[in-house]
């Protein structure tokens, strides 16, 4: 189910403060999270790594001062929020979080998962946490790759902010080695604000609560710092597709992967390779939407190029405009392009 109000219900959430699911420290408060019981994954960020508006920007796509007042649009990232409950077994694990609840189900605070960390964090991470304000810090973060919007965001996690505690960190092995042998993101580990939970060359598959499973694949992208991998979220009702960023899709199963899938949230950095004048758009390769659209319609059927929603998208792109031409062309052609906010519910 998809729904794309950016309003919270207050009715649903009440003051908790700051409690924590991750430390034992948390506020003996009555108040519980009284949010939709269902798992699900937000969008919290659809630009590319350089934001918009965009540094250093004088084109007409990033003249708008109230975009640079106020801005609307975050780089690639989404959330996973899982809701978990306690049998009545438990009731002594989390009597601080609901010390006087008879329940034989006890509703304890969230756990947050982050697929990249952008260098916009600090509000996309605000979004996830206005929803689940008992949670203080993400459970744990899968990373893709290590170009600038995809991590630049893990120092937020340092003691000079929010000084996290043991945040699980997944990634394959030259992205884990990267970090862990270049500052400032080493003295993450050496505080213990990020551990490796899981080397995703070694095993590919991470099982999450409640039959939550993630399972990574290595997609063919400039690599100069690590590997690049998509992501394959797993729900028993849902199955969403994350591939931000790849060279072209036609070195991967991308098909199989689309049908597979309930939602593909797909690279669609460039509409076409008009958008950056002096710049050989070679040097930065991504498949260009206008050409996806034709691969894709040769491929699928019509419901399911209708699972395809393209994200990642460059300042320059004119599917940012709703009222473009290249806007219209992508949804008459079935296709989707990726809203910030948007959530699918994963139970």
């Amino acid at each position: 189910m998809l729904n794309f109000n950016n309003e919270i219900n207050s009715t649903n959430i009440t003051n908790f403060y700051d409690k924590t699911c991750y430390t034992d420290t948390a506020d003996t408060d009555n108040t519980t999270e009284l949010s939709n019981s269902n798992s699900y994954i937000k969008i919290i960020g659809t630009i590319q790594d350089g934001g918009y508006p965009s540094l250093g920007c004088q084109k007409k796509c990033c003249k708008d001062e109230e975009l640079w007042k106020t801005p609307k649009y975050f780089v690639s990232s989404i959330g996973l929020v899982i809701k978990t409950k306690n049998t009545n077994k438990d009731k002594d694990k989390v009597k601080d979080i609901n010390k006087d609840s008879n329940n034989e189900d006890i509703d304890i605070a969230p756990k947050i998962y982050l697929f990249d960390v952008s260098p916009d964090i600090k509000p996309q991470f605000y979004n996830l946490q206005k929803e689940n304000p008992s949670c203080k810090y993400p459970t744990g973060v899968f990373l893709t790759h290590a170009h600038v919007g995809h991590y630049l965001g893990l120092p937020y996690f340092g003691r000079e902010a929010l000084n996290t505690k043991n945040v699980e960190l997944y990634a394959y092995n030259r992205m884990i080695k990267f970090l862990q042998n270049n500052g400032p993101f080493s003295q993450l580990f050496k505080l213990s604000n990020i551990i490796v939970k899981q080397d995703l060359s070694q095993n590919n598959i991470v099982k999450l609560e409640h039959g939550i499973e993630v399972e990574s694949f290595l997609v063919n992208h400039r690599d100069e710092y690590s590997e690049t991998c998509g992501f394959i979220i797993k729900s028993k009702t849902t199955i969403v597709l994350f591939i931000p960023d790849i060279d072209n899709f036609t070195e991967i199963d991308i098909i199989s992967l689309i049908k597979k899938s309930t939602y593909a949230f797909i690279d669609g950095t460039f509409y076409n390779e008009h958008e950056l004048p002096g710049r050989n758009i070679k040097e930065i390769p991504h498949p260009l939407i206008f050409d996806s659209i034709q691969f894709f319609k040769s491929k699928l059927s019509l419901e399911e190029c209708g699972k395809i929603y393209f994200t990642h998208l460059n300042h320059t792109n004119p599917c940012l405009d709703i009222n473009s031409e290249a806007y219209n062309y992508v949804k008459k052609n079935g296709f989707n392009i990726v809203n910030e906010n948007m959530r699918i519910d994963l139970n």
